[in-house]
């Protein structure tokens, strides 16, 4: 079966969608949890619903989780293969050319919030399924497209679903990085140091600075909170040794840093 034939046949639907579904701006207003339907805002709402009712409308099974969350699913088998998407965009910023909620086509791209993070990666995995579906090939296992809605912020809508619906998939495949594959992600370290205005970026010294490189700890930028005591937990889920991350400490303090200037983002290296 040639499905590249079978993709290229639904492309005119592809892009129309994105345009369409780009066009809604799902962005967070404000975390309402006695809002019912739609504890996101109701953009974020919008945005879940249009997927969930063309989904329907095209034979799927679908849910809709108290405006949390969702999901699109087909086949009879007793276990599933997931895929996890998210609908909601973080602010559009400044400095584009074209409009960010627009969708608008300029030569062989599509610009617009969400194109890449991640409506059409979304999308993509969804006419896969549709393609599927519409084969009728014989599946070992249901497939299950899960849509988040909170996934720019803090997690709560997936968090939401897996409480209302805790099974989990034999197989996941997540359409949120770079293409055509990775393996798998270990993680994120997110460390907040605080520190008083005082204190410039420039009393840490080249040593520190080493630490940094040696842990692949690979961005440092201003930012606003958090505490000197999250440096250990969160690099201890990490590639820092025990003895590299008391240095690390004992730098920090010795720069006279107790209030946030930096955040650390540290990609583990094991």
């Amino acid at each position: 079966m040639d499905f590249k034939k079978l993709v290229y046949e639904e492309k005119e639907n592809i892009v129309r969608d994105l345009i369409e579904i780009v066009r809604i701006k799902s962005v967070l207003t404000k975390f309402d949890p006695k809002n019912e339907g739609a504890p996101f805002g109701e953009n974020i709402k919008m945005a879940l619903n249009w997927f969930l009712d063309k989904a329907k409308l095209e034979g799927f099974n679908t849910e809709n989780t108290d405006g949390y969350a969702g999901h699109i699913e087909f086949g009879n088998g007793k276990k599933f293969i997931g895929t996890i998407g998210h609908l909601d965009v973080v602010p559009e910023g400044r400095g584009w050319i074209h409009d960010p909620y627009g969708g608008e086509i300029d030569g062989e791209k599509i610009y617009g919030r969400g194109t890449l993070d991640d409506k059409g990666p979304t999308l993509a995995m969804y006419y896969a399924m549709k393609i599927l579906k519409n084969t009728n090939l014989k599946l070992n296992h249901r497939i299950k497209l899960i849509l988040g809605t909170d996934e720019e912020t803090a997690w709560r809508g997936i968090e939401y679903y897996f409480k209302k619906n805790p099974e989990q998939p034999v197989y996941g495949i997540i359409p949120d990085a770079d293409f055509p594959l990775i393996y798998a992600e270990k993680g994120i370290s997110r460390i907040n140091i605080e520190f008083s205005s005082e204190v410039h970026l420039n009393n840490i010294d080249d040593e520190f600075l080493e630490l940094c490189k040696y842990s692949k700890m690979v961005g440092l930028k201003f930012g606003i909170e958090s505490a000197l005591e999250e440096v250990r937990d969160a690099s201890n889920r990490f590639s820092v040794s025990n003895d590299k991350q008391k240095i690390l400490i004992d730098k920090i303090k010795k720069t006279g840093i107790k209030t946030v200037g930096m955040f650390i983002l540290a990609q583990p290296t094991d």
